[in-house]
């Protein structure tokens, strides 16, 4: 048995939301490379991939319907998907700033 066999998907639909780019694009990958199972991705793009937003339930129980329509029950969620998150000074973002943050994490 090769030591990979236990991370093949087998069949197993995976969702990674945030796959766009960086660290969500490359789980997408790795898990279309495991073979056998079926990967979707959330995106802001249109093609072979789902756009929703992932802080309005409506849209994730349309995605959710939409990938179970075309791939199957969803096994496997990788939950990336972030806001923007501009690179500057701690100082330097306003509450809005922060709102954002908690109102999209918790």
């Amino acid at each position: 048995m090769d030591a990979f066999d236990r991370f093949r998907l087998k069949g197993r639909t995976a969702l990674v939301t945030g796959a766009r780019r960086e660290i969500g694009r490359a789980i997408a990958l790795v898990l279309a490379s495991a073979g056998d199972g079926k990967v979707s991705l959330v995106a802001g793009v249109t093609a072979d991939l789902y756009r929703a937003d992932v802080t309005d339930s409506a849209e994730i129980d349309g995605m959710f319907m939409g990938i179970e329509r075309m791939l199957g029950e969803v096994d496997i969620v990788v939950v990336n998907a972030t806001p923007e998150q501009p690179q500057r000074p701690i100082e330097d973002y306003d509450w809005a700033f922060y709102q954002q943050m908690l109102d999209f994490f918790v």
